[in-house]
């Protein structure tokens, strides 16, 4: 990988008036370094991915590829089951996966 491209592409896109402009803000009275241009939640973020690039590539592991509509239905699935089990917006919730085992992982709920 050529570093010096990687440099020039990050400072682009974390710079000022880039897309994924960085600066700072004070959260619960810490200041923290946070993307000013990010979308306001993942569900936002999806659900404009899924209406504009629906059906391109959205992960790639090993040989599996997965759409943004796919990994939108997904991610419902999982949300659906949450929300069963009584989680609510705002509730915190923890995923403990020992990444060296998982070779492949699929959430039932």
């Amino acid at each position: 990988m050529d570093l010096s491209s990687y440099t020039d592409a990050a400072r682009a896109l974390l710079s000022p008036g880039g897309k994924y402009e960085i600066g700072t803000e004070t959260i619960n009275g810490v200041e923290q370094t946070v993307f000013r241009t990010a979308p306001p939640s993942l569900r936002y973020f999806f659900t404009n991915a899924v209406a504009d690039s629906g059906t391109q590539t959205f992960l790639v592991y090993e040989e599996e590829r997965y759409t943004f509509l796919e990994a939108w239905q997904k991610a419902q699935k999982v949300m659906q089951g949450l929300h069963r089990l009584g989680v609510r917006p705002g509730d915190r919730v923890g995923i403990s996966v020992d990444s060296v085992q998982v070779k492949h992982m699929e959430v039932r709920i």
